[in-house]
């Protein structure tokens, strides 16, 4: 109850990273659906569309005790952080390489399926042992599926307007929007 409680205070007072770690922590010593209605509510509000979405599917596929009012409050921001989520698809030429959005590592490839981000600019690297690196900025609209195709990772690297040779830059690399 003393997690839940500040976790509200926090998120009233705008800290959603505080209350984000109140909740969750929260939940892992007591899990109610009322903790992860405000969990969602929470990656909601801090721009985190995929993780909102899928805590919000929770909550309504298992509401228990939940209030009439918040299911429904659930069910409508579910739906509209759901607008915000793009789908992308990687390719490389390397399989194994390891896969990172913004800075963190998501997979390897090859992908079984297309990656859900939220919306907005996002980095794309994809790397390898032995192989440079290929990172790129990015611009994704919400409903949508982009395809990012690397297009070799054995010590050449080129992409959409770049090409970078042995590590030094011939041309500079430019996102795929």
């Amino acid at each position: 109850r003393d997690r839940f409680g500040r976790g509200l205070r926090l998120f009233n007072d705008g800290d959603n990273a505080g209350a984000l770690a109140e909740f969750k922590r929260a939940n892992e010593l007591s899990p109610h659906p009322v903790v992860a209605y405000n969990i969602g509510l929470v990656y909601a509000a801090m721009g985190r569309a995929v993780e909102a979405v899928a805590t919000l599917d929770e909550v309504i596929k298992n509401p228990g005790t939940l209030a009439r009012d918040k299911l429904e409050r659930a069910g409508r921001t579910r739906d509209e952080q759901a607008q915000r989520i793009a789908e992308l698809e990687v390719k490389a030429n390397v399989e194994g390489a390891e896969l990172e959005i913004d800075g963190l590592p998501v997979g390897k490839l090859p992908l079984s399926k297309p990656i859900k981000v939220t919306s907005g600019s996002r980095v794309v690297g994809v790397t390898a042992p032995g192989y440079i690196p290929e990172r790129r900025e990015i611009t994704l609209a919400g409903a949508t599926t982009l395809a990012f195709n690397t297009a070799g990772l054995n010590g050449v690297i080129s992409g959409a307007g770049g090409l970078i040779k042995n590590g030094v830059g011939i041309a500079t690399l430019s996102g795929a929007n």
